[in-house]
């Protein structure tokens, strides 16, 4: 499975078949923890993979499921009119996939929400590199680190995740050591005012970095991120994600 897949939908049913859960409370199981962390979950209309709205499951009962749905008037009409949806979440390692039917939107006192009925089999795919994705050269994002105490320095992000992110330092930088914990940090987007303050934890130091000016590859993981900043990092993911697979074509 490709590490840049994260919330793109596995198509082929051979690939999927292995990973197949069944059982109500199997299930609900996977829905509960979702729930219980927050979960961004993304939802596809089954006939347009390159558009989705952002999403969290909100509740489930032995027959129905209630997702959020906030989004605009387009991508509620795709999601509303589309006989099938695929719904894609992400629970640490784990890859979370399933199919729902029969959608409406509901007005609830807490705002509207798409409810279907529950499904009837989650796959559960186990995901080896936390599905880290590649900035575009022409879309670069910054990673500004401490270096001192009223100073910083911006680094090119290399490629980051839900669960940390890797940046170039150039030649002749004082080199962090694993386990150093770099506070005070924060991830910056090119044409975006998008920023996501975060402490990073150094978990490797490696050479042959891609970049002209890079040496060392710097790979952090995110030390107690708050959930609202999570939030924005998973965001981010299936943005680069989407603007990677447009380029692409």
């Amino acid at each position: 499975m490709s590490i840049q897949q994260q919330f793109t939908p596995e198509t082929d049913p051979e690939q999927l078949h292995p990973f197949r859960v069944e059982g109500k409370i199997a299930i609900q199981a996977l829905l509960r923890d979702l729930i219980t962390r927050r979960a961004l979950i993304a939802l596809y209309a089954a006939g347009n993979l390159q558009e989705f709205v952002v999403s969290q499951v909100l509740a489930y009962d032995d027959r129905h499921l209630d997702l959020d749905f906030v989004t605009d008037s387009a991508r509620r009409a795709s999601i509303l009119h589309a006989p099938r949806v695929i719904v894609i979440g992400s629970l640490d390692t784990i890859k979370v996939q399933f199919d729902v039917t029969d959608l409406a939107a509901v007005d609830t006192p807490k705002g509207p929400v798409l409810r279907c009925p529950l499904p009837v089999r989650l796959f559960r795919l186990q995901r080896r590199d936390a599905f880290r994705v590649r900035p575009l050269v022409s879309d670069p994002i910054y990673c500004h680190v401490r270096t001192g105490l009223d100073r910083e320095q911006a680094f090119r992000v290399l490629d980051f995740s839900a669960l940390g992110v890797a940046f170039a330092l150039p030649k002749g930088l004082a080199l962090p050591k694993p386990r150093d914990l770099l506070r005070h940090s924060r991830l910056e987007f090119s044409g975006s005012k998008r920023v996501i303050p975060c402490d990073l934890l150094v978990r490797n130091v490696a050479d042959g970095a891609t970049g002209q000016d890079a040496s060392r590859r710097i790979g952090c993981e995110f030390h107690h991120l708050p959930p609202e900043a999570a939030r924005e990092v998973q965001i981010a993911v299936m943005e680069v994600e989407k603007k990677a697979r447009a380029a692409r074509g």
